[in-house]
């Protein structure tokens, strides 16, 4: 039987997503960019499941306080700290979720804590998911005329300065964790966004369609066993 048959027979009951056992990740300094390449790669299309962080970090912060400008609220730095650890434990119950039945995710979020991204680059692999990570680069002047354009609750130049930086050193460490499956999209004013776009689409439609890793073939293969059995028995 052919694999594309086992998926079938496995997910027969209608639960079947296309693509699974795939994760792309989105990072960057800029939410308003991050957002912009989900929608023009058209990634949703593809039954991959957004896993955001940024979405999280706001409606936490909506909740504690009347502002999402970190400039007007007192002690910012002590409402920074349970805001991003709740921020995890929803981003990390979203991912167990889609995680349980190997769905195909789309992971946006912030390059600068590359412990995170390597958290869950190790553990997605050793499940069988077969990753790819965009880095969406926007210079320094693009990004804080986007921050201040879409209100993000970095708002304030200084903290998003910093934030900037932080990113733009990661890239190489990115690259240390994926290896040639790794791509950057440059939507700074002034570049051709639509031919960047364009060369990432065909990229990640060779990578979406390419074979499912060895270890994502057994688990399928184990649940056509385990969907045979409970057949016999009844």
């Amino acid at each position: 039987m052919k694999l594309n048959e086992l998926i079938q027979e496995v997910f027969a009951d209608g639960r079947y997503d296309p693509n699974i056992f795939k994760a792309i990740y989105i990072v960057g300094a800029s939410e308003a960019s991050k957002l912009y390449m989900i929608d023009k790669l058209a990634l949703t299309l593809y039954g991959l499941k957004l896993v955001e962080t940024d979405a999280a970090f706001t409606d936490v912060l909506k909740k504690i306080t009347d502002t999402l400008n970190l400039a007007h609220i007192n002690d910012a730095v002590e409402v920074i700290g349970p805001v991003s650890k709740k921020v995890k434990d929803i981003t990390y119950r979203s991912l167990d979720k889609y995680v349980e039945g190997r769905i195909g995710l789309i992971i946006s979020g912030t390059a600068s804590d590359i412990s995170t991204i390597k958290k869950h680059y190790t553990q997605l692999k050793e499940v069988g998911y077969d990753q790819y990570v965009i880095f969406v680069n926007t210079n320094l002047e693009t990004t804080l005329k986007l921050n201040i354009a879409n209100a993000a609750p970095s708002i304030t130049e200084d903290i998003t300065i910093i934030k900037w930086h932080r990113h733009s050193s990661q890239m190489g460490m990115l690259f240390s964790v994926f290896g040639n499956k790794y791509g950057i999209i440059d939507n700074s004013e002034g570049v051709d966004i639509t031919k960047n776009i364009q060369n990432a689409q065909i990229t990640v439609t060779r990578w979406i369609n390419a074979p499912l890793t060895y270890v994502a073939k057994l688990w399928i293969q184990e649940m056509v066993r385990g969907k045979k059995i409970v057949k016999d028995i009844k």
